[in-house]
Formats: C-alpha cells, sequence, structure tokens
C-alpha cells in the first residue's frame, strides 16, 4: 500500500534535516542537500534521507558509538557520515586504495589522495580525526575493527567493500561482529542485478543468523538491518514517524516488515503533472536532432 505524497527525495533530505540531532549542523545541510554530488561514487538522495533518518533516530534512542565504512572510494558517503556523527564517535574509514591489484570484483577504485582531497573540501573539520585503514578487509576481523577505534563499538556500519558473495559474507560478519546492540548496518547494492554475489553472501550470511541479522528497512540502493527484533520495531516504528509521510510502502523481507522509501525514477512515473512525460518529451526532441546541431 503506497503512502499518499510524493514530494521528492530532496525534501525527504531536508525534511529529516530538521530533526534536533542536526541543529546547527549547517556543513551537513550544505553537503547532504548539495555538494555531495562534487565527490565521485555512487549515493541516491533515497539513501541520504534513509542514512540521516538513522541518525536521528539514534539520537532518540540515545545510542552513541563508533561510525564505519568499507569500501570508502572516494569519500562520498563516508564524508555525509562523518558531519551527522556526533564528534565524540570515532570514524572509521577502510578501503584497499592502493592496493587494487587485490580488488577481484573490480567493484569501484578508491583513492586515498582523492579521499583525503575531499575530506578537506567538504567536511569542514569532521574528517580531522577520521582513522584510515587502508586494507584488504578480507584480511581483517571484528577485533581488528574495533581495536581501530579503541574498542568502541559500531552503532553505525555501511558495508560497500568486495561484491563477490565471498567478500560480501566475511564484510557482514566483520561489520556484525563490531556493532553494538541496536546498531545499524547499511548495505549497498544488494538488490543490484550487477552484482549478484552480493545478495548471495549476505543471504548466507542472514539465514545462518536470523535472529541477529534483521532488516527494516529499504531504499536508494541500500538495505538497513539492525541486532535483534526489539530494535526492528523500535527502528520501524520510528522510520515510518520520520519519513512515512514520503512515497513509500511497507513490505516483507527475511519474514520481517520493511519499510521501502521509493525510488526517483518509480516516483516520476507515478507523479501528477506528467513529469515523465515531460522527460520522454525532451529525449525523443535530444534524439531527433543531429548530434552537430547540439
Amino acid at each position: 500500500m503506497w503512502t499518499r505524497v510524493g514530494i521528492g527525495a530532496l525534501n525527504a533530505i531536508e525534511y529529516v534535516l530538521q530533526d534536533a540531532a542536526f541543529a546547527g549542523n549547517e556543513a551537513l545541510k550544505t553537503y547532504a542537500t548539495r555538494s555531495h554530488s562534487r565527490v565521485h561514487g555512487w549515493l541516491t538522495r533515497e539513501a541520504i534521507a534513509l542514512t540521516l533518518a538513522t541518525f536521528a533516530m539514534q539520537h532518540d534512542f540515545s545510542l552513541n558509538g563508533s561510525v564505519a565504512e568499507i569500501g570508502v572510494h572516494h569519500g562520498r558517503l563516508l564524508i555525509l557520515l562523518g558531519l551527522a556523527r556526533a564528534r565524540a564517535d570515532p570514524l572509521l574509514a577502510i578501503d584497499l586504495f592502493g592496493q587494487q591489484e587485490e580488488n577481484t570484483s573490480r567493484s569501484g577504485r578508491g583513492s586515498l589522495a582523492r579521499f583525503q582531497e575531499n575530506l578537506g573540501l567538504h567536511a569542514q573539520g569532521s574528517g580531522d580525526d577520521c582513522i584510515i585503514l587502508e586494507a584488504n578487509s578480507m584480511k581483517l576481523n571484528s577485533e581488528d575493527l574495533l581495536n581501530a577505534v579503541n574498542r568502541q563499538k559500531f552503532r553505525l556500519f555501511s558495508v560497500d567493500g568486495g561484491h563477490t558473495a565471498e567478500c560480501a559474507q566475511h564484510d557482514m560478519t566483520i561489520a556484525f561482529g563490531s556493532l553494538t546492540d541496536g546498531g545499524v548496518v547499511v548495505l549497498d547494492d544488494y538488490f543490484n542485478y550487477q552484482w549478484p554475489g552480493v545478495s548471495e553472501g549476505v543471504m548466507r550470511f542472514a539465514l545462518a543468523n536470523e535472529d541477529n541479522v534483521i532488516p527494516f528497512a529499504i531504499g536508494g540502493n541500500k538495505v538497513l538491518f539492525t541486532t535483534s527484533r526489539e530494535w526492528h520495531s523500535r527502528y520501524l516504528a520510528a522510520i515510518r514517524e520520520r519519513l512515512g509521510i514520503f512515497r513509500s510502502k511497507k513490505s516483507r523481507f527475511l519474514g520481517v516488515e520493511v519499510f521501502v522509501l521509493e525510488e526517483i525514477l518509480q516516483r516520476h512515473k507515478k507523479a501528477k503533472g506528467g513529469i515523465l512525460r515531460r522527460t520522454g518529451r525532451s529525449i525523443r526532441s535530444r534524439l531527433r536532432t543531429p548530434r552537430s546541431a547540439r
């Protein structure tokens, strides 16, 4: 059942940014609504809205802890995480960076120099304390991650590393193994048909840990998991409260109800006033125009 209002992913971002958790955080507001697009990478507006909503919910739950990402690339999401966290929360970035010969799935091509440059341009000082592990996550375990952040368990962990089944299963294992109770793993590319290994590896892990790997939200090429059915109920209710006025639906995944924030292209197809039709006319016009005349 679709909700009544579909007023745009950017509006959803701006709506969540009004939360008390982000009061006075102008650098975050600028990055989330505009300047994130200047950093190379893959991050949809729906994913930004869901990520920010997660930080806001954890603020309400008084849930603190470290924040991390496996698969940083040039830092597009990591910078958002750094800006949205409490400054007391350690920030950990894990990527192969210069060790691309170990990137067996060829999923992304991280650059430490570009990442550090983007931190300087967009993080507004929030990345100054970022802990960087230039490493193959397949050679790390949960203890390595916890030792890197002075044993402060993770409250939010983005998993976007290697896209083989083995990498996805391993990265989920070490992320959940270092997660605090009620923490959230934000997984990328589960439903991306170009990377079937991700869904295979995650499914192996989820079925072996079905009581402690519970999805509660899907959107923008991300799936959000938490650590128990009790926390699932809390997050599900809270995310409906924050984003339920936007185009969304409820569905079921891995045996539980999940909140689905609609993709922007789907929303355009449904939007009143013919947004897709106008876009289609523009595309057809360009196809009829000789390239030399454009």
